[in-house]
């Protein structure tokens, strides 16, 4: 799995399994198949498509986009938006979710 520990200006894609304990100030989006673990920071949005894998432990600051994504959300986040249809967040106890919405 790869580590990113450094602050990354602009959005980010991720094409590989990835652990990020840095900070991105733009978006990321998660790309299938991959597998991304937040310890970090994402300034703006996580964007996470269908047939991902996605563990928050950091902040996202904006919103977390589930297109059909595994997510598990034990982080702070300012807002989950899930695709009608598509598999519910996990939540775990002490996540912090400001607002929750259906697209």
């Amino acid at each position: 799995m790869r580590e990113i520990f450094d602050k990354i200006d602009g959005d980010l894609f991720i094409e590989e399994d990835t652990r990020l304990l840095g900070m991105v100030t733009g978006s990321v989006t998660v790309i299938a198949p991959n597998h991304f673990v937040l310890q970090g920071m994402v300034c703006r949005d996580l964007i996470a498509q269908q047939g991902t894998t996605v563990d928050v432990h950091g902040t996202v600051v904006g919103a977390v986009v589930n297109h059909g994504a595994d997510i598990e959300i034990a982080g702070v986040i300012g807002s989950l938006q899930e695709n009608k249809g598509a598999s519910a967040a996990r939540i775990i106890d002490g996540a912090v979710i400001k607002t929750r919405h259906t697209l």
